[in-house]
């Protein structure tokens, strides 16, 4: 095995002198916890911040772990005393219907059209309508006479879907034929000269909270180990940085994919699990793998990750190995590849690619994308990524051949209590192979 030495090994020294050390306050740089089964000391010095220890943890195989070292660099974190993290999401009403039955053109002034999205029109709003055609936007529908259609709600028909409106223009105006899936814009209200008020819109927001989960790893070398002269070089620090990477890899993992939720030990005492970003998504793009991505697949991929959302202009995309491949047909992309246009960003080494709709740094996810997922992606908005840290990092020293648990000569605890919370759902999206 190749000894690799990182400076985060410095900060984890050798046993402690065994005096009992007491329950600390909850604050970023208070002591540590220590387990109750063991003398110990506590390994963080009194002026060392939990910020230090998350920048020496990043050192251990940064670009491995990106969900990781990417969420100990952003600001948007936030202390949290509870086992639950979250709260309420808020989100902003749509400007887009699309027509859920066809329309045939009558006589009436006031017209009855069926949509998808009821939830977002309330009488007095206006809208323009746009003509699709196998999916395709075709821009605003005209009249036979080349005029515009646009349309004000009379009123709304919550428990049917169904929105009753007037054609703008002469009173006497005709709504023409209005396809299936075509397309409502919504602009803004219009009332009379004689109204007062107007009818409010209410946003309902949603109550979604997930689990702060335990991470725990701890490294032991025995006594006997510590005294043999060994054949090959592994002492101490070899086996902490060994240690550190799989409980790093398996917090990314977690963090990646963990299905949040309560279970119970051996021990019937309660376990708590975090909720992965994966899960937490609610919007996706499907790439097809039965020919090479076009220029025009991959515009269309971008166009619905930066257009109907008000998040940054530059997110991370979090790729497989075989979604990098099929995105790499598409000579827009393998261009820029061609290009080597890297960047470091969030402590990541990314790739920078420019879409007509914005930026995209990604950052190819190698093993921890595998099997199904290796065809998938997560575009993420850093800015509404937040981390509730319950208990930070810490390390502690257990003394265990003193206190007679077992002949460990060298043994150090971490853990850590945390989740991963998705603000603004609409910025981050996932994308996914076709059935």
């Amino acid at each position: 095995m190749k000894k690799n030495f990182h400076p985060f090994m410095s900060f984890i020294v050798g046993p402690g002198s065994g005096a009992v050390v007491e329950t600390a306050t909850a604050e970023p740089n208070g002591t540590t916890v220590v387990s109750e089964r063991a003398d110990g000391t506590n390994v963080v010095a009194q002026d060392y911040l939990e910020e230090d220890l998350d920048k020496k943890i990043v050192m251990v195989r940064p670009q491995d772990t990106p969900i990781d070292t990417f969420t100990r660099s952003i600001a948007n974190n936030e202390s949290c005393k509870s086992w639950e993290a979250g709260g309420w999401e808020i989100g902003t009403r749509e400007t887009r219907d699309t027509v859920a039955a066809a329309y045939q053109a009558g006589t009436s002034t006031a017209n009855v059209l069926s949509v998808d999205n009821i939830e977002m029109w309330k009488p007095g709003d206006t809208f323009i309508i746009n003509a699709t055609a196998s999916g395709v936007d075709n821009g605003p529908m005209l009249d036979s006479g080349n005029t515009p259609v646009q349309c004000l709600v009379k009123s709304v028909d919550n428990a049917n879907s169904k929105l009753t409106v007037q054609r703008v223009g002469a009173l006497n105006a005709v709504l023409p034929n209005v396809g299936e899936d075509y397309i409502l814009c919504r602009l803004s209200p219009a009332v009379s000269e004689l109204e007062a008020s107007v009818e409010g819109f209410n946003i309902q927001p949603s109550d979604r909270k997930y689990y702060n989960q335990t991470h725990m790893t701890q490294v032991e070398e025995s006594v006997v180990h510590s005294l043999l002269k060994k054949k090959v070089a592994m002492d101490f620090s070899v086996y902490k940085e060994q240690t550190i990477w799989d409980f790093k890899r398996g917090m990314e993992l977690c963090n990646l994919f963990g299905v949040g939720g309560l279970s119970k030990n051996a021990k019937g005492e309660l376990v708590h699990l975090s909720t992965g970003l994966w899960w937490q998504m609610t919007q996706q793009s499907v790439v097809s793998y039965g020919q090479a991505m076009s220029d025009q697949d991959w515009n269309t991929i971008g166009k619905a990750i930066f257009e109907g959302n008000n998040g940054a202009d530059r997110r991370l995309l979090f790729a497989g190995a075989d979604l990098l491949a099929q995105i790499s047909n598409a000579k827009s992309y393998s261009k820029q590849l061609e290009a080597k246009n890297t960047e470091m960003v969030l402590g990541l080494r990314v790739y920078k690619i420019e879409t007509p709709f914005g930026e995209l740094l990604v950052k190819p996810m190698g093993s921890l994308f595998e099997g199904y997922f290796s065809k998938c992606g997560m575009v993420i908005d850093p800015n509404f990524v937040k981390k509730y840290i319950m208990e930070p990092l810490q390390t502690t020293n257990l003394d265990l051949n003193k206190t007679g648990q077992r002949r460990v000569d060298n043994a150090v605890r971490m853990h850590e209590t945390y989740s991963l919370f998705l603000e603004n759902l609409p910025c981050h999206r996932k994308i996914v192979p076709a059935a």
